[in-house]
């Protein structure tokens, strides 16, 4: 395999970077938050709540009154000068983490006693409310995917690594929590990767396994699959067209690619139970690829003590805002870091995380339905939102 950028070769203060970034990133999700209450109506009334303009009540968090600047780089500030966060911690006992493996047994715990465990929801489509799987039936599921994966072929452990090829989705988490379960390593493509790109993200990591949901996906897979000699089998993650997956299955067997469907892993899982093999702190959980700098992505390796560092710095700052029943709309790639960032912390918090179906135009639509209490945003929607306000 060709070098990857490691994390043990990352300072401190990179690191320490890494922490100040994602929980600058929150605070996008925290300024809606505020305006919980309104934010369904906000969106599905086409972005003109004056409102929205208002930013959060900064005197709630515990920011150095010697800081200086804007609100964000008063907390960038005061993260930066704290030591690397090691451990997470629970917010009702006295456990802590280590591992997401471990956070999110804590989240589920949190759930379970506040006596509602939805974790992980969904629409079927437009004319339907969003129906909810508990935090202990993503559990189970995960144990069953990742048991799956190891009776089809796969191993347990660091030199196993999984692609996930699709949009926001139970599936999706669902999967990345089996990789956590048994210490392997899932690799994110996104959309807008071209097939040089892909082609060298597979070759690289040494992909036998990709999980995905598009037809024009699985079909872009096959197309390569001269180019990428460890391929060896595509999951469908969603249901295809009959059609569709009868062209999908001919062309993956003149290529010599095994299709299997989500479900079916499941079942597999389900009745040849494996179990956890739980991963260490320094254990890579992701290897994510840049999608903006020149030439090939970069493969960025980061670890259970990366993710719990971010959890924990988040918690800290957002403990004042945040409370046990929040609700996250999931609908920033999960590809990228920041989405993944937010929505793990949410786990090991024991929020609910609702899904959109799929289409940023109809948002609105699946804010009405869900009402989160939690939205990330990054910049460029942000002035889109403050522009209609205007």
């Amino acid at each position: 395999m060709d070098p990857i950028v490691s994390d043990k070769n990352l300072s401190s203060s990179f690191q320490t970077t890494l922490a100040v970034g994602s929980a600058v990133a929150l605070i996008a999700g925290a300024v809606i938050h505020r305006h919980k209450d309104k934010l369904s109506s906000f969106l599905a009334e086409n972005l003109v709540n004056d409102e929205m303009n208002l930013d959060i009540d900064w005197q709630k968090l515990s920011i150095p009154a010697q800081a200086q600047g804007c609100p964000e780089a008063r907390v960038a500030a005061d993260l930066g000068l704290r030591p690397l966060i090691t451990k997470g911690k629970s917010t009702i006992d006295d456990r802590v983490f280590s591992t997401f493996y471990e956070g999110f047994k804590v989240g589920r715990d949190t759930a379970n006693r506040r006596g509602d465990n939805r974790c992980l929801g969904f629409r079927v489509d437009r004319q339907s409310e969003y129906q909810w799987v508990t935090y202990n039936e993503t559990e189970r599921a995960a144990t069953e995917i990742g048991s799956g994966l190891i009776q089809v072929g796969e191993r347990h452990g660091q030199k196993t690594f999984i692609g996930i090829y699709a949009s926001n989705s139970v599936e999706w988490m669902t999967t990345a929590i089996a990789c956590h379960f048994h210490s392997m390593i899932y690799v994110p493509l996104y959309d807008t990767l071209g097939e040089a790109a892909i082609v060298h993200i597979i070759n690289q990591t040494s992909l036998k396994t990709i999980f995905v949901d598009k037809p024009e996906n699985i079909l872009n897979l096959l197309g390569l699959a001269g180019q990428v000699s460890t391929l060896k089998r595509i999951i469908l993650t969603k249901k295809l067209p009959a059609e569709k997956e009868a062209e999908v299955r001919k062309k993956a067997e003149e290529k010599g690619i095994e299709i299997m469907t989500y479900i079916q892993l499941l079942e597999i899982g389900r009745s040849e139970p494996v179990a956890h093999h739980p991963p260490k702190p320094d254990d890579i959980f992701e290897i994510c690829y840049t999608s903006g700098t020149t030439g090939l992505p970069k493969g960025a390796m980061l670890t259970h003590k990366n993710i719990v560092s971010l959890s924990q710095s988040a918690n800290e700052f957002f403990k004042p805002v945040f409370n046990e029943l929040e609700i996250l709309i999931s609908y920033l790639p999960l590809a990228h870091s920041y989405e993944q960032t937010i929505e793990l912390y949410c786990l090991c918090s024991g929020f609910k995380i609702g899904y959109f179906l799929g289409d940023v135009r109809q948002l609105s639509d699946d804010l009405a339905h869900l009402k989160p209490t939690i939205m990330p945003c990054v910049p460029r929607l942000l002035n889109r939102m403050m522009k209609i306000c205007a």
